[in-house]
């Protein structure tokens, strides 16, 4: 949790100086890497008690979820479920997908857009094994701000102030606004892919 907030008040800096930047830089890349060093131990476990019985394992799944984790104020994730393999087609593709995930948390990160707020996160790829570990965060349905919480059938955007801040960063990154929804008559302008999610936090 600590290094969570402390990861918080930097995206929360406005940096106008190239020594702001540097140090802001600096800073993410020092907490990253001191969330590495507590994750990818709970993450090896995690992996290597895969294939145990639940009554054998240290740390066990959510449940309900047999492929998601919940422990310490951990999320942990595998990328290579039965049903991440049957839609993509492969386990190779699964992990593909956890790269871009990560590239772009950084790409965000990246763009250095005051108030964007990001979990602490990092893929673990172990024993052929692609895994998503994150910081928890309380998140309710109600919440989402930006997005969608049905499969893309309904986007919405009830907060100007946070829509204006991913159009900074899309700007940022030279994506192009777009029209997104599966209803049409309930589609909205977004300024990232229509599967990212934006909530409130508190």
């Amino acid at each position: 949790n600590s290094l969570h907030q402390q990861l918080q008040a930097l995206l929360s800096m406005k940096c106008d100086s190239p020594s702001t930047l540097q140090y802001k830089i600096s800073k993410i890349n020092k907490i990253t890497e001191a969330f590495k060093e507590v994750a990818l131990p709970i993450a090896k476990v995690v992996v290597e008690e895969r294939s145990w019985c639940l009554d054998d394992k240290t740390i066990r799944p959510v449940d309900g979820d047999s492929s998601s984790y919940l422990i310490g104020g951990l999320v942990l994730r595998f990328s290579n479920t039965p049903a991440s393999i049957g839609l993509l087609g492969s386990s190779e593709n699964s992990l593909k997908i956890l790269n871009n995930e990560i590239r772009a948390l950084s790409a965000v990160i990246g763009a250095n857009i005051p108030n964007v707020h990001v979990p602490l996160s990092m893929r673990v790829n172990y024993l052929g094994h692609g895994l998503w570990v994150s910081t928890q965060l309380n998140l309710k349905k109600e919440s989402l701000a930006y997005g969608s919480a049905d499969s893309g059938w309904t986007m919405v955007r009830p907060s100007p102030e946070l829509a204006h801040r991913v159009q900074l960063v899309a700007e940022e990154l030279n994506l192009r606004s777009h029209k997104a929804g599966r209803d049409l008559t309930k589609q909205q302008w977004i300024h990232a892919s229509a599967d990212m999610q934006g909530y409130r936090c508190g």
